[in-house]
C-alpha cells in the first residue's frame, strides 16, 4: 500500500511574488483552496484542471495542486481560456 507523507498544512511560511503567495514546498491545496488563492472561481479551476493548464495530484477520488507547481505552471502558460 502506498501512502503519501503527511504535510503540515497549518504551518507555512509565505512571502509575496508578483502579488501571489509563495509557500513552503509541501502545500497542497483543494481546488477551493487554489480557488480563493487565485481569485476566480471553482469551475475555473475545474475547466484549467481539464483543459491541462493545472498540474494537479490525484490519489483514488481525492484531487489536489501543489501550489509552487501550479505556479510556476500558470508563469509558463499565463494566458488561460
Amino acid at each position: 500500500m502506498l501512502t503519501a507523507p503527511i504535510m503540515n498544512m497549518s504551518a507555512t511560511t509565505s512571502k509575496k511574488t508578483a502579488g501571489l503567495a509563495v509557500e513552503s514546498p509541501d502545500v497542497m491545496l483543494t481546488k477551493e483552496e487554489l480557488a480563493a488563492k487565485l481569485k476566480v472561481s471553482v469551475r475555473s479551476i475545474e475547466n484549467w484542471k481539464h483543459d491541462g493548464y493545472l498540474p494537479f495530484l490525484k490519489i483514488a477520488n481525492v484531487v489536489r495542486f501543489h501550489w509552487p507547481t501550479v505556479l510556476s505552471q500558470l508563469h509558463e502558460k499565463p494566458s488561460l481560456k
